[in-house]
């Protein structure tokens, strides 16, 4: 907020940023008083007693499942009077802006409650170092309020640790502490590009959505949970036929105008947090999500028993497929991956045949691998052009392929005559359905080994140099723990 005077003219400009129904918007305007305020026109509206108040823009890029713009605020400030224009004629010398979302499980809509705003006096000083009060971002915390440590994404590369506000649960949510969030390839998408695909990054983000936890308070107080990233309408007609991994308003934790799960502590709607026994770590827990990720793309290829099955591209997701492939039943599974370590990996993990995709005689290579037939299912992993590709010539005629990787540019191109030629089947992967409880007990029973895949852990306050070592590709999966 800023303040001027020049003679008998004063503004006040204020910025605000808004959160609604999980998006955000920002609210531009200025309130302009010209000479002294008549004390008889200072009724309920402060536009009538100090000037005129105007939003002088709206940006929402990424609200969601409204069909109409956000209408202007509802203030229930305390209504200027005489009292307030004799106190120096300056109706607003601070203005506090508190908005808290609640997520409402019965209606799976959000709401805002909390909303309040409240005028401050005192001296240039203090009035000067006085603004509109972020929901995102560093701010100087009022007296009394508990604070936690949270990483946002500013910018490019430009992740910083500072303290904010403690949630406080609504209605159907749950707060819990966080203990460990894997760091997923589309969390380096935003770092290294500010975006991925058509969502951009336009305010400070938290990033995460592979995390998990121990519930605080209530009568589970202690339950150590893996958290369900997504929070789909649960109405629209995707959800009603059980893709809720395809809901057309879904909001996703760490995505667009959704913050992750990069900070100490967070509110979350009861019903999206999964019971973990103590045979699960805490890094278990929080790669629960890459493999469900995984197993819905598995389901989307229907391997048969005895199948001949490929895997391109072994990053944490690849290397989960690989032994969905085994324990499915494959016959031959085949990893193709660029690094050394993760064909290492993907070899540890149960690949029967491991090749190097950048080498020259890849095809030849797959071709011997297989007898020439081709595989059953190609899983592309790899988000690349050139996986895709291989993926494509892997296949048999009559063939699936099944793209699950993210490719860096909203794109993707494949060599269209052999498809066609094969007449094979390609399905595009997207998040996962209802997978909670299928991989809880798939790693619980031992049929997948998620705890080799973890290679690094980063405390918070490391979070910019944990991003920076998944950039460079270092080790598998790198789990930064906001809490211990």
């Amino acid at each position: 907020m800023t303040r001027s005077v020049t003679g008998g003219v004063s503004i006040v400009a204020i910025r605000l940023t808004l959160v609604e129904g999980g998006g955000r918007f920002e609210i531009f305007g200025t309130l302009r008083r010209v000479g002294t305020p008549d004390t008889r026109s200072l009724g309920r509206n402060p536009a009538v007693a100090s000037g005129t108040w105007q939003t002088e823009g709206w940006a929402d890029p990424l609200r969601r499942g409204h069909a109409r713009p956000p209408t202007p605020i509802q203030s229930r400030a305390p209504a200027p009077g005489p009292r307030c224009a004799r106190r120096g004629r300056d109706l607003w010398s601070r203005v506090q802006i508190y908005v808290q979302p609640q997520w409402n499980a019965r209606t799976s809509e959000c709401g805002n409650r909390g909303f309040g705003a409240r005028r401050r006096w005192g001296s240039a000083e203090h009035l000067r170092s006085c603004a509109v009060l972020p929901w995102f971002g560093t701010r100087e915390l009022l007296g009394g309020e508990s604070s936690v440590r949270v990483a946002r994404l500013h910018g490019v590369g430009d992740v910083r640790v500072a303290d904010e506000l403690r949630p406080s649960p609504g209605a159907g949510e749950t707060l819990v502490r966080v203990t460990a969030v894997g760091l997923c390839g589309s969390d380096l998408h935003w770092f290294t590009d500010g975006g991925i695909g058509d969502a951009q990054l336009t305010h400070p983000l938290v990033l995460g959505h592979e995390f998990a936890g121990v519930i605080q308070g209530g009568s589970h107080d202690g339950r150590r949970v893996a958290i369900d990233p997504a929070l789909p309408c649960g109405v629209c007609e995707p959800c009603l036929e059980g893709n809720r991994n395809l809901c057309l308003s879904v909001r996703f934790a760490g995505h667009g105008a959704y913050d992750g799960g990069l900070r100490e502590f967070l509110a979350w709607p009861t019903a999206l947090l999964h019971a973990v026994p103590d045979t699960l770590s805490d890094a278990d827990a929080a790669m629960l999500e890459p493999l469900g990720v995984a197993l819905h793309a598995h389901d989307l290829g229907k391997p048969k028993v005895g199948a001949v099955v490929a895997v391109i591209g072994c990053g944490p997701i690849g290397l989960c497929m690989v032994q969905l492939a085994r324990a499915a039943g494959a016959s031959h599974v085949v990893a193709v991956e660029s690094l050394a370590h993760r064909r290492e990996a993907a070899a540890a993990m149960g690949a029967h045949v491991v090749l190097d995709g950048d080498a020259d005689n890849v095809h030849v290579a797959l071709a011997e691998a297989t007898g020439g037939r081709g595989v059953d299912v190609a899983f592309e992993a790899a988000g690349t052009d050139a996986g895709v590709g291989f993926a494509v010539a892997a296949a048999r005629p009559g063939g699936r392929v099944i793209l699950a990787g993210i490719p860096g540019h909203d794109s993707t191109t494949f060599p269209a005559s052999v498809a066609r030629r094969k007449g094979l089947t390609l399905k595009l992967s997207r998040r996962m359905k209802e997978m909670y409880p299928r991989t809880i007990r798939l790693v619980d029973e031992g049929l997948v080994d998620v705890a080799s895949i973890v290679t690094h852990t980063f405390p918070l306050e490391k979070a910019d140099e944990a991003f920076r070592a998944a950039s460079d590709r270092v080790g598998l999966k790198i789990i930064v723990s906001p809490s211990p």
